[in-house]
């Protein structure tokens, strides 16, 4: 076992994607905290699939306009550049997805059952436009996969900033929003804006899937915002205990799923999330039987 941890960490790849991964998975899970809090846990998920329409919006503008000259048309600088340039607008659907929930009164997640489709769809047909146009084919497979292994030295650099805000904005707004998010009407006696928390939190939920999405892929990056959140709310332990414990599980998830997967030699992906729902599933047991010997 101590050779093949050495193994491991004798190549640069799977340190970057260890440490990256890691970065990534504490951003989510202290945004995710949040989202549980506030009750819209398929936020993740819809804006995850968003990005993706809004990438499919950009590279047909790109097909039009000539932009981004002399990228590559495969998923390296070319899915990058999509990616980053596809951001601000994944921002403005967080922003719109709040705006309806608000004015429309929608409960729920039923403001993201809305935008998850129509963005999706919407990248579907810009991809076929930007085929039919004649442009070069483009692989948008590490968008909806992600592609952790392939973590750059860019853009673990990136990656490292991105979670530094994240985890800077939870533990110092973080409490006002977890507050807006619990009981809206005393927050906003106490002086909270509420709106502005709701908004904030969509906008962060979409830059969040945007930073994570060519390294985590659509299915982990909403596993990541879940799944933790989830195993630290069963404990029903204080605002920064809940981000102690998301953050160490998703870390933890991560860094296992990686190991296994390279071991295994499956998709890191698929393994990372299994990893998780595994320690999810543990962590109820644990759970239980806690709360079972405190009733004796």
């Amino acid at each position: 076992m101590i050779e093949f941890i050495g193994e491991i960490l004798a190549q640069d790849f799977m340190l970057r994607a260890l440490t990256g991964g890691a970065l990534v998975a504490i951003a989510c899970a202290m945004l995710g905290v949040l989202v549980v809090q506030r009750g819209i846990t398929f936020v993740g998920d819809g804006l995850a699939h968003s990005m993706f329409g809004a990438a499919g919006i950009i590279a047909l503008i790109n097909a039009i306009f000539g932009a981004a000259v002399g990228a590559d048309a495969g998923g390296g600088a070319y899915g990058a550049f999509f990616i980053w340039a596809a951001l601000p607008l994944n921002v403005l659907v967080g922003f719109a997805m709040a705006w309806v929930r608000r004015t429309g009164k929608l409960r729920g997640d039923a403001a993201i059952g809305i935008f998850f489709p129509i963005m999706f769809a919407a990248g579907v047909l810009c991809l076929a436009l930007r085929r039919n146009s004649g442009a070069p084919p483009l692989n948008m497979e590490a968008l909806l996969f992600g592609s952790v292994l392939g973590m750059t030295p860019a853009d673990l650099m990136i990656t490292a900033g991105g979670a530094v805000v994240i985890a800077v904005i939870a533990l110092t707004w973080g409490r006002r929003i977890a507050y807006a998010a619990f009981d809206p009407d005393l927050a906003a006696m106490s002086g909270v804006r509420v709106a502005l928390a709701e908004y904030a939190l969509f906008g962060l939920c979409a830059a969040v899937v945007a930073f994570s999405m060519r390294l985590a892929g659509v299915v982990l990056v909403s596993s990541l915002l879940a799944i933790p959140a989830g195993a630290a709310s069963l404990w029903r332990g204080s605002y920064g205990a809940q981000l102690l414990f998301a953050s160490l599980f998703a870390a933890i998830s991560v860094k296992v799923g990686l190991i296994l997967a390279y071991w295994i030699d499956v998709p890191s992906g698929a393994m990372i999330v299994l990893t998780m729902g595994a320690l999810f599933f543990a962590t109820m047991v644990v759970r239980a039987l806690v709360a079972t010997d405190a009733s004796h």
